[in-house]
């Protein structure tokens, strides 16, 4: 596997207390994997540190395992999510690597403005999914079928942080353009209007 994913990986190995962070995620029981990355979110960040190698692998992630050098031992369908998941992520034009790389210029450009709430939460799913998708390569290349409970712990949190992404991106782009955003705010409040006739 000499590309971009095994560059990868050998570069955030090396930075060792962030990543053997990571790796406890396979350690844990799976229900408690969601906390364990809120109580150590600021410990896994620094695994992110060497995004630019993200780069490299965005076209080399899905056929690696299509053609099963990453991940052969676990169930394809579990495969088959992760390759969707993740290919929905980056089929944006600002997928979780350019904002996690560009996050300091995204956050001052919004520190003011009406859009920092939003902005900050963009931010912050981007670096939880960039985390997971780390723990979801490690367990790839670990192909080890007694990882699977944790694995698929794992994909569920990576695809959960990928569709309220979906949304608060598209609020932002409702929030960005005046008429959009009266357009929603005046359906919004006729939908609760209803609502409260209904009840």
């Amino acid at each position: 596997m000499e590309n971009g994913i095994k560059r990868l990986y050998e570069i955030v190995e090396k930075e060792k207390n962030s990543f053997n962070k990571i790796k406890e995620l396979y350690n844990i029981k799976p229900d408690e994997i969601e906390g364990y990355i809120e109580r150590n979110f600021e410990e896994l960040r620094p695994a992110l540190i060497k995004l630019f190698h993200f780069e490299r692998i965005k076209n080399d992630f899905v056929p690696n395992i299509k053609n099963g050098f990453l991940g052969s031992s676990y169930d394809k369908e579990v495969l088959d999510d992760i390759v969707n998941v993740y290919s929905f992520e980056i089929s944006y034009a600002n997928p979780f690597y350019e904002v996690i790389k560009n996050e300091e210029n995204i956050i001052s450009k919004y520190k003011t403005e009406p859009l920092k709430e939003i902005v900050d939460k963009i931010v912050k799913l981007s670096e939880r999914i960039g985390i997971t998708f780390l723990a979801l390569l490690y367990g790839l290349q670990q192909n080890d079928k007694k990882l699977q409970p944790n694995l698929d712990a794992l994909l569920h949190i990576f695809a959960a942080d990928v569709e309220e992404k979906d949304g608060m991106l598209i609020l932002f782009e409702i929030y960005s353009d005046e008429r959009k955003r009266k357009e929603f705010e005046d359906a919004l409040n006729e939908a609760l209007k209803m609502m409260g006739k209904n009840e």
